[in-house]
């Protein structure tokens, strides 16, 4: 995705999808129930979805890891994703992980600027400790503004 891509995304799963992703480094699985299929989520340091049973061994076929670009909203149901585009506290969870990452952060609300919507502007920054800094001017929330701002740094890490 490029930068403007990024930039231009709104709140809600398809974004948490790509935090979850880059940002917090989950693994997605596909388990199929009966009929449907579900996607859930394994984070840093968890076992794998089927080891939480006590039939394990029965329950492994039921599971499938997925790529994050596979996640079909339409054919699959997505339990587990936290909502870091538009929850406060799930939000700072990202600050979190991005300060392991080793960057730090700026939240800079700017009083003097509104846009059109009315809406207090934004600047959010991310930090390296060691240099480089990857900022986003957003007239959106906060919580939007962390998740888009973080999601960049990352990405541009892996470029």
């Amino acid at each position: 995705m490029t930068r403007e891509e990024i930039q231009n995304m709104n709140q809600g799963t398809d974004l948490n999808l790509l935090v979850a992703e880059h940002v917090m480094k989950w693994i997605a699985w596909k388990e199929q129930r009966g009929e449907y299929t579900y996607v859930i989520f394994q984070r840093p340091g968890e076992r794998e979805p089927y080891m939480r049973s006590q039939r394990w061994k029965n329950e492994k076929e039921r599971y499938e890891q997925i790529r994050f670009s596979e996640i079909n909203r339409n054919k699959h149901i997505v339990m587990g994703l936290d909502e870091w585009s538009n929850d406060i506290p799930a939000a700072f969870e990202v600050i979190k992980r991005m300060r392991e990452k080793g960057y730090d952060y700026v939240i800079e609300s700017l009083n003097y600027s509104f846009n059109a919507g009315g809406d207090l502007t934004h600047v959010i920054f991310f930090k390296r400790l060691e240099g480089d800094y990857y900022e986003y001017d957003s007239e959106v929330s906060v919580m939007h503004g962390i998740s888009i701002c973080a999601l960049l740094a990352v990405l541009g890490e892996e470029e």
